[in-house]
């Protein structure tokens, strides 16, 4: 794999995980401490994502991953314990 087609894929990677989570690009860029712009520029691969930007990227998409989790357990208890039928 070419630095290019690596580079695309990262690209392609944080977008496709931002979205999944639910997040703006906005949240992303105040979160990694950079602009909604950079951010937009690296998921159309116009800029490359820095080593540093990109483990923070790692590390906030893992714990979003994390804290959504929680709040699934946790609504899926709460409607149990209030007696509401749960289904999946």
């Amino acid at each position: 794999m070419t630095k290019q087609a690596y580079e695309q894929d990262v690209a392609k990677e944080i977008r496709k995980q931002r979205e999944a989570l639910g997040l703006t690009q906005a949240w992303l860029a105040q979160a990694v401490g950079t602009s909604a712009a950079t951010v937009s520029r690296w998921e159309k691969g116009e800029r490359r994502v820095g080593l540093y930007a990109h483990k923070r990227i790692k590390v906030l998409f893992r714990q979003e991953r994390e804290a959504q989790a929680a709040a699934n357990r946790a609504a899926v208890n709460g409607a149990a314990v209030n007696g509401a039928a749960v289904t999946r």
